[in-house]
């Protein structure tokens, strides 16, 4: 059976193909960048630096007792009590047995007060949470309270 479209049955005549010339581009000219300096970000105005301290069970709990007193966060308490500390010459804070335990607290000191750690850290030889240690019951025991 014959198709009756004449579409169908006829072949046309593939058309010829145009060969063109294959035309390469110029190697890429690189730009001579100017070294680049690393330029440093700058840090925080009011960044913190969080130092976790040991404490005991009556010394967690009056901390705690006395945040909620003031209305504050633990950590913030505990900071407010550590920038008051601070305000005292090293001399005048006694040595007090330090014990790591498995309970620990938290103060965020900005970086005044945190170069001040650090600078008592060095000149009595002890670690950073040993001296927040010292500070923190130094001012406990300024308030009265018993530990």
């Amino acid at each position: 059976m014959n198709n009756l479209n004449t579409i169908f049955t006829e072949k046309l005549p593939k058309p010829a193909k145009e060969i063109r010339p294959v035309v390469t581009a110029p190697p890429p000219v690189q730009a001579i960048e100017a070294p680049k300096t690393a330029t440093k970000r700058a840090t925080r105005s009011d960044k913190c630096h969080d130092i976790k301290f040991p404490v005991t069970p009556n010394m967690r709990a009056e901390l705690i007792r006395r945040a909620a007193r003031n209305k504050v966060k633990e950590t913030r308490y505990c900071t407010l009590l550590l920038n008051k500390a601070l305000s005292y010459t090293m001399t005048s804070i006694p040595q007090y047995e330090y014990i790591d335990s498995v309970s620990f607290m938290h103060v965020k000191p900005t970086a005044i007060p945190y170069e001040k750690i650090l600078n008592m850290r060095i000149e009595l030889k002890i670690s950073r949470r040993e001296a927040v240690y010292r500070l923190i019951r130094f001012m406990l025991e300024k308030e009265g309270v018993r530990i």
